[in-house]
């Protein structure tokens, strides 16, 4: 079985080749991840420590698509209470990860410029659709995608936490991120 497994990777690997279509792979490494949001007494930030994903370039290397697949577990603020109640906002048990899948982006050939991700968010259940304006890095075998966008809890069918009723924690979630991808 595993000898199959492995002559259909490498029958798939062999016809992107063949294609001229290239997979990189994501560097959590080099990646990062922030989020920041206001509640009725302080702001707050956080960070996610894990993450996945794929850049799938076409033939020309100058249009690409690919997906960063982010763990809810990972997700922190630093307050153990604060982040048990984001998790089970985000019912981290049922919904582990939340992606973020875009379909097409047009990409310097080599250097800096900027582009817009047009793709969709999934959080639980639900999906969104939402471009995102990125500046870009093209150096040796590696992209990076470097940008913001703010996200609304409410979209997504989540309700913000709140503390009695008293400390609320706003609908916006300023997001902030820089993903590298690889080639493979």
């Amino acid at each position: 079985m595993k000898t199959a497994a492995g002559i259909i990777v490498l029958v798939l690997v062999c016809s992107r080749a063949w294609a001229g279509e290239s997979l990189w792979v994501l560097d959590s490494k080099s990646s990062e991840a922030a989020f920041a949001f206001s509640s009725t007494l302080h702001d707050v930030k956080g960070s996610v420590g894990e993450y996945e994903g794929y850049l799938d370039f076409e033939q020309t290397l100058r249009s690409a698509a690919g997906q960063g697949i982010f763990s809810v577990s990972s997700m922190t603020t630093g307050n153990a209470m604060r982040d048990r109640k984001m998790k089970n906002m985000f019912e981290s048990e049922r919904f582990p990860k939340i992606t973020y899948r875009f379909d097409t982006a047009s990409l310097p050939e080599s250097g800096q410029g900027q582009t817009e991700l047009r793709g969709r968010l999934m959080i639980r259940d639900v999906t969104r659709v939402l471009p995102i304006s990125v500046d870009v890095i093209r150096e040796n075998h590696a992209i990076s995608f470097t940008g913001e966008t703010d996200i609304r809890l409410n979209d997504f069918n989540l309700k913000a936490p709140s503390v009695l009723g008293l400390i609320k924690v706003d609908d916006r979630v300023h997001v902030k991120f820089k993903i590298v991808y690889q080639e493979k």
